[in-house]
């Protein structure tokens, strides 16, 4: 399946794979582009034909756009890549577009996957030379695309605030201000929701600053209702009554009239064009108030929301240099471009960037200096173009390509805590696929998408050849999701590439390399090395994962309690969840456990994983009836790989029988299996290995060998049924039989079935030596097992394995945190 990229710039891709000849460059792209835009309605060839040829006669603008339908089909590998004759359109199952799946977003209500599709503006930085009805056109798909999101921010802003989750409503607020700089109602929403969450100096902030971006660009005072939420929030007001009223249950939130398609031969709509300056210095502005300058050894600053350029260039190369490097540096969405000979006051700036054009006979040096334009100090390294005056457009190109990447590696968000000090890529394009490989690492807490990931990772460095930070991310996102072989092979790459690295890449690279060593205590300790590279930063997330992964759960809770989790790279990822739910459930503390998992479910209601969170607090708690009825309204998972750990009624039977209820646990288990039997109809093996796992958790070890019965051989291939059926032989006391089990599992795993971490193993082990009575052996095995690598310390409160072991205090010792030696969990 092919996929294309039109928000936020324009490419195409192949499983994850760029696409090279015609269908991956510029023309060819944007014919996709178009058809791409007017989804299932067809666009007609002579339509086709005004956009890009508009100064062709008939015959040949026929004939170019024959020859380049052509190409894109050779190119793309699809003679099916179009349906139609006369009229056009993309074939849906051969490719897809990002566009057409934000269009199906918005239409279906489902606003959070509309607003995460749109990564920017259609047809970003993309242009045609001399082509002013393809221009027009694009301009006219921008604006509607983009109101279309403003619309989805808006309604997921007024929806978290209807449920009160303020937090949310500021992010989704803070990024409509973005998208709509100008906007009174964006302003005092914004206001409103920073108000309501405690931040009356942000929102009084924010005020001023969308007074200054209104005067300077429209020449005329702000609206009244800014005046007037400014005035309530002084007086300690929050400003509810402001708020407009929020779509009700069951009323449909699609966006027909947001999204409307545009007839493209339709005149461009009447409409006020926003000045690009404008865009930027609100965009700066909402990122001082969310986003706080980092660099070290400076305090924060306010938001300084242009970019001033200056250019000593020839006449002839002056005005379409600085030209150029303003129209990209507005294209980020981050900042605004306005030159010195405007009159623009240096101090009124946030960076200066300084463009030198040297020509020497036919050959063109351009280079750019970026510094900050309040300490006068470098903000990354010079940025250089070399070419010849022949072919001036690609050198310029190639110029503005690494100013935006200066400027996005000090602004983006996921970015600016810690690029001062890693070996960044020097181009746009790269920094680009390094993001979308971030956001990709970050969407959820499951390897599901390393493939898509690694494909960014991969893209990102093939285009920054120079750079090694694309690499170190790659080995990082393969060591947390326990992909070691990938990670270490990705550092041995690194290692022989000669790529630059940077403070922060040596110190990402210890933190991997101790990983996939499996020690977590050497990984702790490399942690604070790299917060002293980069203080204040998100990377305190990965202490805290390591934290609670020596048993240092309350360094890992008071880690956390310091950090954003809407802040940086971490935006948007369960991890902070995950590891606080960890953590705080390690220290015994349910309450501040359940606040967590609720307050994320005020954002993700239905995600299974956060419903868990909140049933392990609940059954903490006692609050036996509460986790019953959660698990009544979980929708049930199908169970996968022979476990039930990740539905919502297996943890609520794990914690229930491990806090004391027992009845409880018994009930949940019955529900299970019954689910189970429904889920798993036509696998009967796979059932019938879940429903044995579910009775052991309830310690009824008669009934889960009578649901194995006689074992088959094929089954022996399976690692789970082969540790299920050594746990049984052991609670029945058969060393023989554990034995030969024990020797079948090392064989798995040398065969790379199962488990492959030798930390894993000896976890088992420690298991079968406490189910044999054997104490101090599993002790030993357990220490064992940590020093190996295990992060599941939280395993040991409820493992059945160790019922016999609980009033064994050195057992005992292992289950409290190593920090906090009086809560006994």
């Amino acid at each position: 399946m092919l996929y294309l990229h039109t928000l936020g710039g324009l490419s195409i891709e192949r499983d994850g794979r760029p696409l090279t000849g015609a269908v991956g460059q510029r023309g060819g792209l944007a014919i996709l582009a178009a058809l791409a835009a007017t989804g299932s309605r067809r666009l007609s060839r002579d339509r086709i034909q005004s956009l890009f040829w508009p100064e062709s006669d008939i015959e040949h603008a026929r004939g170019a756009l024959k020859q380049a339908l052509f190409r894109l089909r050779r190119d793309a590998g699809e003679p099916d890549l179009f349906l139609g004759g006369s009229e056009l359109q993309l074939n849906p199952a051969v490719i897809q577009t990002d566009v057409e799946e934000f269009a199906r977003a918005c239409d279906a209500g489902e606003l959070e996957r509309a607003a995460e599709l749109y990564t920017g503006p259609f047809l970003d930085g993309i242009h045609l030379s001399q082509n002013a009805e393809f221009e027009a056109w694009s301009d006219r798909e921008r604006d509607r695309l983009a109101q279309a999101y403003r619309t989805v921010l808006e309604r997921l802003a007024r929806s978290a605030e209807a449920r009160g989750d303020w937090i949310a409503a500021v992010a989704w607020w803070r990024r409509l201000s973005v998208a709509d700089p100008l906007s009174a109602s964006a302003a005092t929403g914004l206001m409103n929701a920073l108000a309501a969450s405690g931040d009356r100096p942000a929102a009084l902030r924010h005020a001023r600053e969308h007074e200054v971006v209104v005067r300077e660009e429209l020449g005329a005072p702000t609206d009244p209702r800014v005046a007037e939420v400014e005035r309530r929030i002084r007086e300690g007001a929050l400003a509810a009554a402001t708020r407009s009223p929020v779509p009700t249950t069951g009323e449909r939130t699609g966006l027909p009239q947001a999204f409307a398609r545009s007839e493209p031969h339709s005149p461009p709509p009447a409409r006020r064009r926003v000045p690009s300056i404008a865009i930027g210095a609100l965009a700066l502005a909402v990122l001082a108030l969310g986003f706080p300058a980092l660099r070290r050894g400076l305090p924060a600053t306010p938001a300084r929301p242009r970019v001033l350029v200056r250019v000593s260039a020839p006449d002839s190369l002056h005005a379409v240099v600085l030209r150029r490097v303003a129209d990209g540096i507005a294209e980020t969405g981050l900042a605004g471009a306005v030159s010195d000979t405007a009159g623009a006051d240096p101090q009124r700036s946030r960076f200066v960037v300084t463009l030198t054009a040297t020509t020497t006979g036919d050959s063109l040096l351009l280079e750019a200096r970026m510094v900050d334009a309040i300490t006068g100090n470098p903000a990354g390294r010079t940025a250089v173009a070399r070419g010849s005056l022949a072919a001036r457009e690609a050198t310029i190109t190639a110029l503005e390509s690494r100013v935006k990447a200066l400027l996005s590696a000090r602004l983006d968000p996921g970015f600016e805590s810690w690029s001062h000090a890693a070996a960044m890529p020097e181009t746009y394009e790269s920094l680009r696929e390094l993001r979308l490989g971030i956001t990709g690492f970050t969407r959820d807490m499951y390897p599901r998408h390393l493939p898509e990931v690694m494909a960014r990772f991969r893209h990102s460095a093939a285009l920054a050849p120079t750079s090694g930070v694309p690499l170190v991310w790659a080995a990082f996102a393969a060591a947390f999701w326990d992909q070691f072989a990938l990670a270490d092979s990705l550092l041995q790459e690194l290692g022989g590439s000669g790529r630059r690295l940077e403070a922060w890449d040596l110190a990402m690279v210890d933190v991997v390399k101790a990983w996939i060593a499996g020690d977590l205590a050497a990984a702790h300790a490399a942690d604070h090395r790299l917060l002293t590279v980069v203080p204040n930063s998100e990377w305190a997330l990965v202490l805290a994962w390591d934290a609670w992964s020596v048993g240092r759960a309350r360094e890992a809770v008071d880690v956390l309690r310091r950090l954003d989790p809407a802040k940086g790279w971490i935006a948007g990822s369960k991890v902070y969840w995950l590891t606080m739910d960890a953590a705080t459930h390690l220290l015994g503390d349910h309450e501040a456990e359940l606040a967590a998992a609720r307050q994320l479910l005020g954002r993700r209601p239905d995600d299974r994983d956060v419903i868990q969170f909140e049933v392990k607090a609940l059954a903490g708690l006692g609050r036996v009836r509460e986790v019953e009825a959660r698990c009544e309204r979980a929708p049930a998972l199908r169970i996968a790989g022979g476990s039930s750990d990740y539905q919502p009624c297996g943890q609520a039977l794990i914690e229930l029988w491990a806090h004391g209820y027992p009845e409880a646990a018994r009930r949940m288990a019955d529900r299970i299996n019954a689910m189970g039997t429904a889920a798993l109809e036509n696998e009967k093996s796979l059932r019938e290995l879940d429903e044995a796992y579910n009775l052991m958790l309830v310690r009824d070890y008669t009934g889960a060998e009578r649901t194995l019965g006689t074992h088959r051989s094929e089954e022996l291939e399976n690692p789970e049924y082969v540790e299920t059926m050594a746990m049984l032989a052991a609670e029945r006391g058969d060393r023989t039989a554990v034995t030969e089990a024990l020797g079948r599992l090392e064989d798995l795993m040398l065969r790379g079935l199962g488990e492959t971490r030798p930390s894993r193993l000896s976890f088992r082990r420690a298991e079968l030596a406490a189910l044999l009575g054997d104490r101090d052996e599993a002790v030993s095995w357990i220490t064992r097992a940590f020093r190996e690598g295990l992060r599941v310390r939280t395993a040991l409160h409820w493992d059945f394995a160790f019922d016999k072991m609980r009033d064994y205090p050195p057992f005992a010792a292992l289950t409290r945190p190593v920090d906090d030696p009086d809560r006994i969990h």
